[in-house]
């Protein structure tokens, strides 16, 4: 089993996906999406789960402290023991319940594709 635990090396970040997260998009209307409400499991065999594999590791170095709120837009993925990432158009925020929040700046662009898949996995 894999979990979602941060191990901090010399300002680095080190992620370890577990093989099953729920992704939530919240408040898809500011999305100009229907008010459909979108919560899947997603698994390693799923083009979302693969996505998050391929993009989030990537984001190892760059993380500064962040005031987190509950969360109002964007894509939220769910690990397992309460972890989460919120992922909004210009940035990830790394959320750890209770202890503490970790921001990244995020391409617009790689949001987008993200939407995207979550948009086809919507219409099936």
């Amino acid at each position: 089993m894999i979990f979602p635990f941060l191990q901090f090396c010399d300002s680095e970040i080190e992620f370890s996906i577990p093989k099953k997260i729920r992704v939530t998009l919240i408040n898809p209307k500011s999305y100009q999406l229907e008010d459909r409400p979108y919560e899947r499991i997603h698994t390693e065999d799923s083009l979302i789960w693969k996505w998050i594999t391929k993009e989030i590791p990537k984001l190892k170095k760059g993380w500064n402290s962040y005031y987190v709120t509950r969360p109002s837009k964007g894509i939220l993925i769910d690990f397992d023991h309460g972890r989460r990432l919120q992922i909004l158009d210009h940035g990830v925020i790394y959320i750890i319940p209770g202890e503490s929040a970790l921001y990244h700046d995020f391409q617009n662009e790689k949001f987008q594709e993200l939407l995207t898949l979550i948009i086809e996995t919507q219409k099936k």
